[in-house]
């Protein structure tokens, strides 16, 4: 284990004595899920099972993916090292005896939509790198108003940098559940509106 891999939070659980219900509860309470940290992303699943996988759609990374049970406790883990900027759909499989399952994660509250159904989502560091870069330039040029966003901002109008907020003041995050054809299907909660002034 490298030093990076043993100060992963993961594995300062797994360290913990007792290592027990309560401790784990607290561990979730206060981690979001997947914990990404860095290049390293881990992936849980907490309940009685006999195996679970990450499934997903990543060409270059192993599937299924499988987690391996916490010794004691019914918190499941894998970690993986996801390419910097990515964005991640996946779904848990469960085998309980002969049954198999696929659900999404529900200790990720993160879902994405398709016309075939939704998965859990996680993204990776730097997939909102053109989020911030706007977002800073728009409280220089003293905007005040909340910014809200989708999955990643992007579009050759947000790269332009201060040029292309000049003229604008604020973002609005679409949320109206219809599909967009122009888009994939993709639910309309993916779209981002700029203010013009």
């Amino acid at each position: 284990m490298t030093t990076a891999t043993r100060r992963l939070a993961i594995n300062r659980l797994k360290e913990r004595r007792p290592l027990d219900t309560a401790t784990v509860d607290r561990f979730l309470q206060r981690s979001p899920v997947p914990i990404v940290e860095g290049r390293h992303c881990t992936f849980l699943f907490r309940g009685e099972a006999d195996e679970v996988w990450v499934r997903h759609r990543v060409t270059g990374l192993p599937d299924p993916l499988p987690l391996r049970r916490l010794r004691g406790v019914d918190l499941w883990s894998v970690v993986l090292e996801l390419p910097e900027g990515s964005r991640v759909e996946y779904q848990l499989e469960i085998r309980r005896g002969e049954t198999f399952e696929r659900i999404n994660d529900p200790l990720n509250p993160h879902r994405s939509h398709s016309p075939v159904g939704s998965s859990s989502v996680v993204f990776a560091t730097g997939y909102y790198p053109e989020a911030a870069v706007i977002v800073r330039q728009a409280r220089e040029l003293g905007m005040k108003m909340p910014f809200l966003g989708g999955d990643g901002w992007v579009g050759d109008a947000l790269k332009n940098g201060r040029e292309a907020l000049a003229n604008f003041l604020g973002v609005v995050f679409c949320r109206t559940g219809q599909k967009d054809p122009e888009h994939g299907g993709s639910d309309a909660a993916h779209q981002i509106f700029l203010a013009h002034r």
